[in-house]
Order: structure tokens, then sequence, then C-alpha cells
């Protein structure tokens, strides 16, 4: 065996070497030998090597047992190899460094690549160290883009490790078949010995085969994407950009660890079915901190994909960016189908790796945009310096690329390449630089004397001219990587809670830079794009901050730039359409201040570009330019149109506008940025929706773009856009659901809404915009609250709402956004004040409100959102003062709606504003005892709502409008005593509510049927009160309106819309009705056992009314008339049951009339049917007490009390009465106390309770 050589004598270690590779040549050529189907004798085979003979008699029959019992590739094995948990399937493919075969892990059942060292290998010591490198470093990896290791060992000697088996092919396959054919290139098989340089083929290294990690199966993304290379070679670019962002993250994710890949290239990148990319084969990779497996020297890899510093040897400097220039060639050959150097030798590969620049990808495929050419360029650039700096910014480029936004990369002018190849070739430039001086020297000295004077001149100017050519040269250097460095800087601050002092001296340098630029450079059109992109860059970082001063003046400059490239003659389209986009976000910024003047001026020109260039696109990059800048174009231009009201432009723009959006998402990729446009089209053309015309397709706009919103999250949680859009968008959304009845999932969206802002403002707290956003969700979500009367946390909401708005206001106190938060904010908290009680608060905020709003209408007199909200905080006003006060307020208002509808005479919405402020405004006079003002308010809101019917008759909304103010006025006639006049409104109100009928049959659904029998109710009221009794015409009325609520099921509701204007007596007669239209026979069987039990509650509710009109014999007949109808019903209605066996036991005077086994029966039926209702258990003590068995009573009600955790009214009422019937008089008068201070005040006073107590004690 071969002794480890001291390591103090390198003699000794270098023939140890030389005896180690002699060693791994045998037993290679050995195992050929075997794989062939030769089977030498080992004897005869030692007698090649004698001096290997020790070593080789013990090695080769364990070669020899191994391999050659090995299948041909693709051959299955038989079932008994294994190899520890592993049983072998098929070999897959074999290389230098390993063979990889499909197998099957026996513990877990699943399918593996199982990769093994060749016994040869493990004779070098260092390709068994790369070989466990390669495994350990692929282990250390978790990312979705590089193929995981499951698991790492050693059985019998041999060395292994276990992937995930990859089924797809590599990216040289996909290569190989787009070409039709594939010849190896001759350089890259050879191998260097003189080095001792290994160099892999293209298709293998010495760390493995192409084939190591995926099975050899049918690729359908492989097929998907060679189609696209045929029929669209447009979207076959975009393919291969995207997988290349693919590889870039998980670079960018291997580097940030520590380790350099230093073999990428096409076959060790596979494409599985799904068109997903996996990054694998380690074996090269580097750690930073390990040193053990390069010596000085080394060339590792694959030398055609090879950057300049690793074919050369320069191992202090391969580092990250090798990698990015190996991607960088990959994708240069996946474009174009051409290697992006071709030597045919390993010498002349050297030279082009080194010297030679690679063809410009977009002459070999024209396909290519011209920003992916400049991503390719950046990415192979000879000097690592001048490449990008790392993985992750080639990914955010190629995703900036893929969402047609401005990449950082900048095309290389001819002067940088001139000097990049001068610093490339410094040394030889020098020794010909000194020849030439030689030769010059000699020249000089023979013609001195004859013209030395202009000699003299002569290198004076050429010495000028090179100095300022290298002056130049350094310059765009500087400003390039000022400018990249300037672009990542923006993007951070943008994306950051704040602008640092360092960022903002950064900011400050790079503007002073570009302000003070040589002379020399002002024609240069690179350096005017870049400077004019940079102000705009600046700009937008401006702009996020709130500092809209600043961010005007860098956006003007830019502009001034922009349009002098724009109008030279022979400028590019693309210039055009980067000042239009310039232009877009210059209108929105104005859009934002209210100069709206401008803003149409901007859109005019915007406009006007997109027009004149569209004629004239021929670049991919620059059609989609295009369409996107169309696109928001429309939006703008809808979201202004909304703004000042015009109806029909915001209708047509909007249109356009989700066109366009949903165009983009056809005719390109399906982007993140693309489906972001979309929600946020769709989330303001909800919002518009909303605000002019109520729809409820609103709703349906709102619910699309939360969940386009949602999906996009879910891919990239972090993106701030996504997140502030999504929280608008519910924040609006959670109002409209409460407005449209739907309050727990208004509560669960404005949550969900507030969720967000809170973190976003924590996270970037320098952001006024995301305060803004959480202030509005805050007052969005108090006004819940509000309407469900909870005003002590509405208040502390808006007290957090106002907080926000005024902290905005400190950092820019004319902003108009702030001002009307903030005036909303004090308007808000001035009716939650007034419901408290706190009317001085409430003057002093409604007037801070007011005030605020005035001054923005002065200032905005062109804003018609500013009038429109004065005119609505006066209306909301009025409606929390006193009657007085709020005339002057409601005075205000309709001022200010008059000029609303003079100034959109073709609008209905002033028009019903101020026929509904006439209507309100009516009350108010009526309560003061002003009859005459009232009755004239009233005529003039009847006027109104028929205009609306007249000119705009298509609303059924306007009609629904009118009969309700004829209802208002017959009220009002009734009220007065005046029967005959409100008779003859109410028959005009149900004409009209017959043509709404009539016209408008689909109108909210049959919600038109309720008001009609409210109207008849009223009527009926109107008559029985002018006769003094209740008439036949009265009646008649009377069973028009129940014949009408109980065919549409709406006795209830038609009630409580008339019962503040008639009396209880009404009320009476008209469930009398209601239950003598239902006892009438239809003949239909089944119809009629429907009405039966339709009818019972209802005689359930006369008997109860009877009761408190102390119309007993009355009552008792309906009762018995109740109790004869549930025992012909099948099925006992519980709530019904129980409110009659309360009515027999506990308020009739002479409870022991009725049955008591009989209702004790019921009671306990109806606690079988929910054991856990409190009610029913308080129903069977209220029938013990009317047994009198007091202490059975006070076991139920306890029980009662038990479920519900606190006591009820109605558990103190019957605690009261038992307690006092067993002489407890100190229990009876706790329970009274309870019972006072829980209930309302009406319930205790009602003289039926009053009866019931029968007590000593009066109730006070």
């Amino acid at each position: 065996m071969t002794r480890r050589p001291d390591d103090n004598d390198p003699a000794a270690a270098v023939r140890a070497k030389s005896h180690a590779d002699l060693l791994a040549v045998a037993a290679d050529e050995f195992t050929t030998l075997c794989e062939s189907g030769a089977a030498p004798e080992i004897e005869q085979f030692v007698l090649r090597y004698p001096e290997l003979a020790d070593d080789l008699r013990q090695l080769l029959p364990a070669l020899q047992a191994f391999a050659c019992e090995q299948p041909t590739p693709g051959s299955p094995l038989p079932i008994r190899e294994r190899l520890g948990d592993f049983r072998l399937k098929r070999e897959l493919g074999r290389g230098g460094m390993g063979v990889v075969y499909e197998a099957e892990e026996c513990s877990l059942g699943r399918t593996v690549a199982l990769k093994i060292l060749p016994y040869a290998a493990v004779l070098d010591e260092r390709c068994l160290t790369r070989f466990r490198n390669e495994a350990r470093a692929a282990a250390t990896l978790n990312h979705p883009h590089i193929v995981p290791v499951y698991s790492i060992g050693t059985e019998r000697g041999v060395h292994y490790y276990a992937m995930q088996l990859i089924e797809g092919a590599s990216l040289a396959a996909l290569i190989e078949s787009l070409r039709g054919s594939h010849t190896p290139l001759a350089a890259e098989v050879q191998e260097d010995d003189k080095r001792g340089t290994h160099v892999a083929s293209a298709d293998s290294t010495n760390t493995g085969m192409a084939a190591d990690h995926f099975s050899p199966v049918p690729a359908s993304a492989i097929a998907s994407i060679s189609n696209e290379w045929q029929s669209s070679p447009t979207e076959y670019v975009r393919s291969i950009a995207r997988l290349a962002q693919q590889i870039a993250e998980a670079l960018d994710y291997a580097h940030t660890r520590g380790i350099v890949h230093r073999d990428i290239k096409p076959a060790n990148l596979l494409l599985d079915q799904q068109a997903h990319v996996w990054v694998t084969d380690f074996g090269l990779a580097h750690h930073e901190n390990d040193t053990s497996l390069t010596v000085s020297g080394d060339i590792l890899g694959t030398l055609r994909y090879m950057s300049p510093e690793q074919a050369t040897g320069e191992r202090g400097i391969v580092d990250q960016r090798s990698d990015v220039y190996s991607l960088g060639v990959t994708l240069y050959e996946l474009l174009t189908l051409q290697p992006a150097l071709n030597g045919q030798t390993r010498a002349e590969l050297m030279r082009q790796i080194t010297d030679r620049e690679p063809t410009p990808c977009g002459r070999l495929n024209p396909h290519i945009p011209r920003d992916l050419q400049t991503i390719v360029q950046r990415a192979i650039e000879k000097l690592p310096e001048s490449r990008y700096s790392s993985a992750a910014e080639l990914a955010a480029d190629l995703e900036r690329f893929l969402h047609g936004t401005a990449i950082i990369a900048r095309p290389v002018a001819v002067r940088e390449k001139l000097a990049r190849g001068v610093r490339r070739h410094a040394g030889r430039i020098a020794a010909i630089t000194a020849m030439l001086a030689l030769l010059t020297l000699i020249s000089l000295v023979s013609t001195f004397w004859i013209a030395s004077e202009r000699a003299a001149t002569r290198s004076a100017l050429d010495a000028e001219r090179e100095q300022r050519e290298r002056a130049d040269a350094n310059l765009r250097l500087a400003r390039d990587t000022l400018y990249d460095a300037f672009v990542k800087e923006a993007d951070d601050i943008a994306n950051s809670p704040h602008m640092t002092d360092r960022q903002r001296a950064f900011c400050e340098k790079v503007v002073d830079f570009y302000e003070h630029l040589p002379l020399a450079e002002a024609g240069d059109e690179t350096v005017q794009m870049e400077s004019a992109q940079a102000y705009e860059r600046l700009a937008h970082v401006y702009r996020v901050l709130g500092n809209s001063q600043a961010a005007a003046v860098a956006s003007q400059t830019a502009y001034r730039l922009l349009t002098q490239l724009a109008e030279r003659p022979d400028s590019p389209v693309s210039y055009r359409l980067q000042l239009a986009e310039l232009n877009l976000a210059r209108a929105h910024s104005a859009w934002l201040q209210g100069r709206y003047d401008e803003v149409s001026t901007l859109h005019q020109e915007v406009a006007t570009t997109l027009a004149t260039t569209n004629r004239t696109l021929t670049d991919d990059s620059d059609r989609l330019h295009h369409l996107v800048l169309s696109a928001t174009l429309k939006h703008y231009q809808a979201n202004i149109a909304a703004r000042l009201d015009d109806t029909h432009s915001a209708q047509l723009q909007f249109e356009q506008a989700v066109s366009l959006a949903k165009q983009l998402l056809d005719d390109y990729p399906p982007t993140d940025i693309n489906q972001y446009h979309l929600a946020h089209v769709e989330t303001d053309y909800g919002a518009w929706l909303h605000q002019s015309t109520g729809a409820p397709e609103a709703i349906a706009w709102y619910e699309s773009a939360a969940e386009r919103l949602q999906q996009l999250l879910i891919k990239d949680p972090a993106r701030i856009s996504f997140q502030l859009l999504l929280a608008r968008l519910e924040s609006d959304l959670g109002s409209i659901y409460q407005e449209s009845g739907r309050a727990s999932e208004a509560a669960a969206t404005l949550h969900d809404s507030l969720d967000i802002w809170n973190r976003l403002v924590a996270d970037f707290p320098q952001r006024p915009d995301l305060r803004l956003g959480r202030s509005a969700t805050l007052a969005n979500l108090a006004s819940i609250l509000h309407d469900q009367r909870d005003y002590a946390e509405s208040g502390e909401l808006l007290q957090q709402s106002l907080a926000d708005a005024q902290l905005l206001i400190e950092q820019a106190p004319e902003d108009p956004r702030y001002r009307e938060r903030l005036a909303a904010t004090c308007h808000n908290l001035a009716v939650n004040y007034r419901r408290l009680g706190q009317n001085d608060e409430c003057e002093r905020l409604a007037a801070m409100a007011i005030d605020e709003w005035q001054r923005l209408v002065a200032e905005f007199a062109d804003d018609v959102h500013y009038l429109r909200l004065l005119a609505h905080g006066y209306r909301s006003l009025a409606a929390e003062l006193d009657d007085r006060a709020a005339l002057d307020s409601y005075q205000q208002a309709e001022e200010l709606l008059h000029q609303l509808a003079k100034r959109f005479p073709d609008s209905p919405e002033y028009t019903a504003q101020l026929c509904s402020l006439y209507d309100a405004r009516a009350q108010r006079y009526a309560n003061l005892e002003r009859l005459d003002e009232a009755l004239d308010d009233h005529r003039r809101s009847l006027v109104l709502a028929t205009e609306l019917c007249e000119r705009w008759p298509a609303s059924p909304d306007h009609f629904a409008k009118r009969s309700r103010r004829l209802r208002r006025l017959g009220l009002y006639h009734l009220g007065l005593g005046q029967y005959t006049a409100a008779e003859e409104q109410f028959a005009n109100a149900v004409d009209a509510e017959r043509v709404v009928a009539e016209r408008f049959p689909d109108y909210q659904d049959r919600t038109y049927i309720t008001p009609t029998a409210s109207l008849h109710l009223c009527w009926a009221s109107a008559i029985a009160q002018a006769a003094g009794s209740e008439t036949a015409d009265a009646r008649t009325h009377f069973g028009i309106a129940a014949q009408l609520a109980a065919d549409a099921g709406t006795v209830g509701r038609v009630l409580s819309q008339a019962t503040n204007d008639i009396r209880p007596v009404d009320a009476l007669a008209y469930y009398q009705a209601v239950a003598d239209y239902l006892g009438t026979e239809t003949g239909n069987a089944k119809d009629d056992a429907v009405r039966r039990q339709r009818r019972y509650p209802i005689l359930v509710e006369v008997s109860n009314r009877l009761i408190r009109a102390d119309r007993w014999d009355e009552a008792a007949l309906t009762i018995e008339s109740a109790r004869a109808l549930a025992d012909e019903c099948a099925s006992l209605q519980p709530v019904p049951t129980n409110v009659l066996i309360c009515l027999q036991t506990l308020f009739w005077p002479e409870p022991q009339r009725w049955n008591t086994d009989l209702n004790l029966a019921l009671a306990r039926k109806l606690i079988a049917t929910a054991p856990r209702d409190a009610s029913y258990w308080n129903t069977l003590a209220s029938v013990h007490v009317a047994a009198e068995q007091w202490d059975d009573a006070i076991q139920l009600v306890q029980h009662a009390m038990q479920l519900r955790e606190t006591p009820s009214t109605y558990d103190c009422l019957l605690m009261v009465v038992c307690h006092r019937k067993l002489g407890h008089s100190e229990e009876a008068q706790t329970w009274l106390e309870r019972l006072r201070t829980s209930s309302p005040q009406e319930f205790v006073d009602d003289p039926v309770i009053q009866r019931f107590l029968r007590s000593d004690v009066a109730v006070e």
C-alpha cells in the first residue's frame, strides 16, 4: 500500500500525488473495461502497472464486484441491488464525479435520485472531498429553485447522497432540441495536463452528469417552450427571462449563505414539467470560509461558461460575480441558441474569454428587447466590478423587465467600452506605448532642428486629447456607478420607514453631481436621459415622503431634460414614451393638490403623445410601455371625471380603463404588476359606482379586486403597494357592507383593513399616505359602532383618527387631503358627542369642520368635491342640532345645493338632495308649530320629486321618492286633523306606488308592496279619525293593507312603517284584518294549511293588544281561537305558544280560568325543543305561578337565570311575585329594586304589569 508522505517532505508529497493519480487512472481504466463487458483478469491487468501491483490486487476485486454488474443507463436493476436504505432501480447518468440512479428509499417509500461516488474517485482525496462538499453544500440550502439533498451516507465503502428526483430535462437539452442537433466543441473535452487543470465538457463537469437529478421522461415544459420559439419568439424570450430570474434568486440565496456555485451552465440547470427551474451540482461550490479545495492555479468548472477571473485562475477575485457571469452567458445562449463565445479549441476559448466581446445578442435574435439585451450585457462584462454586484441585483432587473418598468442597467457607451478595454489590456498597451515612444523619440531627434516647435505643439495637443478622453471615460464610469447606486437607494427609501440623514445627503449629492456636469456633456443623450431619470426617481422619493414642493422641483427638472430629448427630430419612440410617463406622474401629483386645469393639460399632452407614437411602434418593449401608459391614462382620466361629477365621462373612461387593463393581461404574461393595475382600476370603479349611483355591482367590483390582491399577497406578502391598496379597498368595502345591512361582514372587513394600516404605519411611520389611510379606516369603523349606539367606543376610535389627522396637518398644513380628513373626523366626533349629550364639544368640533370645509371651498373653487362636502356637512350638522338651531344649517346647505344644481343641470344628484332637505326641514318647522312654512317645504319637496320623475324617468328611485313625498304630505294633513286632504294625498301616493310597480316590476324585488300597504293603513286611520269610529271605508283600507302585507309576508314591516303615524287602535284593527284575511278558506288544502299556521301568531298578537286595551272578553275569545288553531296545526310554533301561555297564566285577571295541566304540557314541549332557552323555563315557571306553586316557580326561575348568567326583566318580575306570596318581603323588595333599575320605565309603568304585581308596595 502507498505510505502517507511526510508533511515536511515536499518531494514525498509530489511522489505521493503522482502515485495516487496513476492509481486513479488504473482504477478508471479497469472500471471501463468491466462496464464494456471485457471482464479482464486481475493478474493480467496488474502487469500493466507493476509499480502499483500491491495496491491493485487489493482494490480491483472490489471494483470488479461492483462495476462489472452495473447495467447500461436506463436498464432496470435487480431488486436485490441495495445500498443501505435504498433499492436501486435504474441508472440515470454518470460522469467523472459520480453515477446517478433512480432509487427507492425503502423506509419512507419515496423515489429519489441517488448519486454514488465511483471507487476510482474514492482514491483521490480531493475528489472524495469535493463529493462530500457537493452534498453538504446543497444540504444546507433550502430554496424552491435548488435541488434539495435528503441524506448523505457511506455503505460498504461506497459514498453516496440522496436528493429529490426531478422529472424533466436540463436546459442543455432544451438548447439542443431547439438547435435540432448538437456537436460538442473540441475545446469542451480537453484536459490540460500541464497545469493540472480539469476542464469538463459542456454537458458534464468533474462533478457529475447533466442528468444527475432528473428522470428522463417527456418534458411538457420543454415542449411548450420549444413551441414558443417557433410560434411566438417574443413569448419565448420572456419565458427564458423568467427562468433566469428564478436561477438568479436561487444563486442569491446561496451567496448570502457564503456559497459560490462556480459551475453554472445549462447542463446544471434542470427544468421540470411545470417550467420550474432547479439549480443542481454543487460539487465545485466554494464556501467563503473554506480554502481546502482550491489551490493557486486550479481552474474548476466548464470553460465556456467561466468568467475571465475564473478561467485565468485568479482565485482571489472569484466570488458571487463569477456566478453572475456564468448565468449571463447561459442566458445569452438560451436567448440566441449560440454560445456567447464559439472558440473551437481550448486556447481559442481562453483568448475569447479574456479578450473578445461576444456578438450583441440582439443581432443574433432581433426579438430580444433592448432592455433584456442590456441586462445580458451587464451580466457578462469582463471586469467583475462592471457586472451586477450580486445575483439579487440581476434578479431584480429581470423582474423589472418582466413587469415593464425601467431597469437599472444602462447600455455601455462606445467610449466606456474603449476605457474598459484599456483597463483589461493595460500591460500590453503599456508595452506598445513604450515602443511607439521610442520610435517617436528617434524620429524627433532626426527632425528636431527642422520642426521642433510644431512637434511640441502637436505633442501637447495629443496629450490634452488623451487626458480628456481618459477623463471622459472615468467620468462615465463614475456616472454609471453613481446612477446605479442612486436607483437602488431611491427604491430603498421609497420602501423604508424614513429617509435617514445618510440617504438624504446621498440624494443631495446625486442631484448636485448632475447639476454640475461639465458643459461638454450637455449634448450626450445618455447623460441627459440618466439625469432625467435620476430627477424623476428623486421626485418619487420626495412624493412618498410627503415633500410635495421638493418633488415638484425635481419633477420639473426631469421634464425639462426629457422634453429636450423627445423633441429632437431623430429621437426614438422610447424617449417620447418616457416623457409621457413623467407627465402622468406630474398630473397625478397635481391632482392630489387640486390643480385640475394643470391635470387636464398634462393628460392632453400624454394623449397626444400616445396617439402620435402608436403608428411608429416597432419594438415589443415600446408596445408594452405604450399599452401600460394608455391604461394608466384612462384610469386617471376616469378618476378626474368622477371627482368633477362628470358622470357620462367617468362611466366611459372607467369602462375603457378596465378594458385596457384586461388587455394587458390577455396580450402579455399576467405579471403581478398588471394584476395589481387591474385591481386598482376595479377598486376605483367600484368606489365611483357606489358614490354616484349606489349600484349593487359596486360591491362586485370591490370583491373582485380584493380577491385579486389577496392572491398577489400570497405570492409576495411584503409588497407595500399590494398591502396599501388592499387596506384602502377593505376600508371602503366595509362601509358599503354596513350601508347594505351586512354588519358582521362590515366589521370583519374593516378590522382586516385596520390591521394592515397599523402594521404599515408601525413599519413606515414617516409615510403620510399610510397614516391618512389609517385615519379614514378608524373613522369608518367608528361609524359601525355609532350605528350600534356604542358611542363611547366609537368616540375612542374617532379620537385616534383625529390624532392621525392632526399629525398629518402638522407635517403639511396646506395639503388639502389632510385638511379634508381633519374636517371629516371633527364632524363625526361632533355627531358622537351630540349622542353622548356633550353639546359644547359637539358645537366646537362642528364649527371646526365647517370652517375647514369653507376654507377648502374658497381655495379650490373649481373642485366640486369640496363644495359637495360642505353642503353635506351643513345637512349632517342640522340633523344633530335642536329644531331652532338646525334651521340655519339647513339654509346654508340649501344655498350650496342650489349652486351645485345650477352648475350641473344634467345631474339629478343635487335636485334629489334638495328634495330630501325640504322634507327634513318641514318636520322641523312642524315641531316649532310654524305650520305654513312646514307646508311650503312639503310642497317644494313634492315639486322637486315630480321634476326628478319627469326629467330622469329611467330611475325607479325618483318615482319611489315622489310616492314618499305624497305620503309625508298626507301625514302632515292627518296630524293637523285635515282628514279630507290627508285622504287625497294618500290616494295620490297609492297611485304613485302603482306606477312604480307597473314601470319597474323588478325594482327592489317586491318592496313596493310594503309602502303601498302602509299607505292604505294610514289612509284607513285618516278615515276612522275623520268619522270618529271605524267606518266601512276604513275597514276596506284596513283590509287592503292586510291583504297586501299578508301575501307579501311583510305584516310586521308594514306596521313598523306606520307606527308613528297611526293610533294603537288602528294597529289593532289592522292585525284583526290580517287575522280575518288569513282565516278565509281558498279551497286549496295546502295553501289553507299554510295560512292557518301563519294566522296563529297573528291571533296571539291580537290577544296581546286586546288585553292591553282592557278588552278582556274579546281577548278570551281570540285566545280560544288560537288554542283551537294550535290543536289543529301539526307543528308547534314555539314563540307564539310561549306568548300565549304567558297571556293565559300571568296577565289574565282570573288565571284559574285556564287548564293548568294543558299549559304545563305545552310548556314542557317547548323546553324539549330548546332546553337551553331560558325564556321557555320562565314560561314553565309562570304556569306554576298560576297554579300557586311558588317554591317550584322560584327554582325554575333560578335555572333560567343560570342559563342567562344575568337576570332578565321577566326573571325579576316572577321573583317579586313568588317571594311576596311566600311572605319574603325583603327578598321581594330586593327583586323589585332590580326590576326598576334593569327595565325600561315604560315596562314598569304598564298597567298590565301593575295589575300583575298586585302589590301593597307601589311601583314608582
